[in-house]
């Protein structure tokens, strides 16, 4: 019996098997929600619904569903048999061919590694970059760091591209315009700001901060433009203002590294002004990082730096540079084009007075500075840990049973000044002013005695010498100077006071002036410990101050 390609039975069985297709259509669209709740991620859920093999299967599946529905109407013309059921059968093969094809893809986009892969397609651009970065935040939820470091690669060239560098057409002596970034890696930079603010299984994008490594090119000839300095800011508040310390500190990494390459030495005019803008732009991060009580933050980078000598190059390091910051800043302030910065605090409201806020704030960072300076000129000779250094004199003094001052001459006045000082806050104390008593007050000293010694020229032979024997009989010992020296490490610490390069100057300014501004450090950071029993003493001592000069006049009454 002779097959008969036109029975109603053949044809049926084609419809059947599209009307099929047409009920697991759904379970397709499942699918497609399942990509979605993966990455979390609406861009990569509407990026395979616009793959060509999706929007073919739907076209074939549509057309099959058609003709399915309309063989009862149109078998019954012979003439037309046969081309309708070969259409049929050959719609219905590709059907099942696309099916197969966007099997293997939706098998694709369930492995991230090779969708990535497919994404890229040989070609980083507009159409894909925001569904490559998607992955690496889905690289970052999973703790996936091979994923990760791929996905974020091709963001990165997807930026330094927009940079415009071609060595090949570049002449050394070529400067680019600055750059201005397009939709994308703003939207970017907005998704990392996200990341910034507190780690929620993200870790990657929490702590790594590899973008500025990228924006802050040192490679480029390209500059840096008021959108990137502007878009820098805002994920630095959230940085300082979430207390993410590990971000930040990479920032400065990147930031200095770059200032030393591309600014350091430079006569060109723009790119002057560039190193100009640039440092007001970290002037300004350090005032952000004082308005929030980064402390600690401010210490490191106070100290911060990777060359010999050493170079700040994020940090006026000298009076002139201060002066001319603080001239620039107050520039800034009073002209319309401040509000193009976007020098704002995020725990601040905007107003009309906000130049006025910013001003006052970075006059209290730049004072910072100025006290920064006293210590930057002999941080090499003393090995001190930090250009922004408070003694351990207070905790020295918290922990001694018995505190000693060794003073000679003029600096007598601060050693009684700080007698004083501590004997109303419950310390015992004496301040010894002569070479005997030096020697018998060393005599009796054990290891809960401390031993604080001033001499600002550093060449007072009668305190060295004593400090060193208190040592030798186990007290802990203190030298105050402005001139250190290899032997000032022999004692528990030597802390370092501004002096005057010029002795003209002492007939003007007092050279006990420094002195006493460190008596009032230490007596602030020892009243900080253990504030409260510090108090009680303190208010003792002039309640019986009060009621001694009270008997005292009765006896003058009596008399």
């Amino acid at each position: 019996m002779i097959f008969d390609f036109t029975n109603y039975t053949f044809s049926g069985l084609l419809s059947i098997l599209a009307s099929l297709y047409g009920v697991g259509y759904p379970l397709i669209m499942q699918s497609i929600g399942r990509i979605y709740t993966q990455y979390d991620s609406t861009l990569l859920a509407n990026r395979f619904t616009k793959e060509t093999i999706y929007r073919v299967f739907q076209v074939l599946l549509i057309l099959n569903l058609l003709f399915a529905v309309s063989t009862p109407f149109l078998l019954h013309a012979e003439w037309w048999n046969i081309g309708f059921v070969t259409i049929q059968a050959i719609l219905l093969v590709l059907l099942m061919g696309f099916t197969f094809l966007l099997f293997q893809l939706m098998i694709k986009y369930e492995n991230a590694g090779e969708l990535l892969r497919h994404i890229e397609g040989g070609q980083i651009d507009k159409s894909n970059i925001m569904d490559i970065f998607d992955l690496a935040i889905y690289a970052d939820s999973k703790n996936n760091h091979q994923l990760y470091i791929d996905a974020m690669s091709s963001v990165f060239s997807y930026i330094t591209v927009q940079q415009g560098d071609d060595f090949k057409k570049q002449n050394d002596n070529e400067i680019l315009p600055p750059v201005v970034y397009d939709e994308n890696v703003v939207a970017i930079l907005r998704k990392i700001k996200g990341f910034i603010r507190e780690d929620d299984g993200h870790h990657l994008l929490h702590r790594n901060n590899d973008i500025v490594s990228v924006l802050y090119n040192q490679l480029s000839k390209s500059r840096i433009s008021l959108q990137a300095h502007q878009m820098m800011w805002f994920l630095l508040n959230e940085a300082i203002t979430y207390n993410n310390h590990s971000w930040f500190k990479q920032y400065w990494q990147f930031a200095d590294s770059y200032s030393s390459l591309r600014y350091r030495f430079v006569a060109n005019q723009i790119l002057s002004q560039d190193k100009k803008e640039f440092m007001l732009r970290h002037v300004m991060i350090g005032t952000l990082l004082l308005h929030n009580e980064r402390y600690k933050w401010l210490n490191d980078i106070f100290l911060y730096t990777h060359s010999e000598p050493e170079y700040y190059g994020l940090i006026p390091s000298t009076f002139i540079e201060i002066v001319e910051m603080l001239e620039n800043i107050d520039s800034i302030c009073t002209v319309p084009a401040f509000q193009q910065q976007n020098f704002y605090f995020a725990d601040e409201m905007g107003g009309v007075n906000d130049e006025k806020f910013v001003f006052r704030k970075a006059v209290k960072y730049l004072s910072l500075l100025v006290i920064r300076l006293w210590t930057l000129q002999y941080r090499n000779l003393y090995n001190i840990n930090s250009l922004f250094h408070i003694p351990s004199s207070p905790i020295l003094i918290e922990d001694a049973e018995r505190v000693y001052f060794f003073v000679t001459g003029s600096s007598g006045l601060v050693a009684r000044e700080m007698k004083l000082r501590f004997m109303r806050l419950g310390v015992v104390c004496e301040a010894i002013t002569d070479q005997d008593g030096f020697a018998w007050t060393t005599s009796i000293m054990d290891d809960n005695c401390l031993v604080l010694g001033f001499s600002l020229s550093g060449s007072t032979q009668s305190i060295l010498d004593s400090l060193l024997d208190a040592k030798e009989m186990g007290a802990k010992t203190v030298l105050f100077t402005s001139v250190p020296n290899k032997e000032n490490q022999l004692y528990t610490e030597t802390v370092l006071v501004a002096s005057h390069n010029q002795s003209s100057y002492i007939q003007r300014i007092s050279s006990q002036l420094p002195m006493l501004f460190w008596v009032d450090l230490i007596y602030a950071y020892f009243l900080e410990i253990n504030r409260e029993n510090k108090e009680k003493i303190f208010n003792s001592y002039w309640e019986n101050k009060k009621l001694n000069g009270y008997r005292r006049q009765r006896r003058a009454r009596k008399s």
